[in-house]
């Protein structure tokens, strides 16, 4: 389990640093304002809707908002 959490982890920097270079082409993505938030939308393929779930999931377990900075 920790050799996918770490695999999992090495992805979303991946992502992130990508968005941070400005690799990604952002115009391609309006709704996304951060690394953070496009290395989570790319973990999940592309897809708003399991995006948005992650996001309602996160607010439930923690109470606060993964989109707050």
């Amino acid at each position: 389990m920790i050799a996918k959490v770490e695999q999992i982890q090495i992805l979303l920097n991946n992502y992130e640093r990508e968005w941070i270079l400005d690799q990604v082409g952002r115009t391609k993505h309006p709704p996304i304002k951060s690394g953070a938030s496009y290395a989570i939308y790319m973990y999940f393929d592309g897809d708003i809707k399991l995006l948005e779930k992650w996001c309602r999931t996160y607010f439930d377990i923690f109470e606060e908002s993964p989109l707050d900075e």
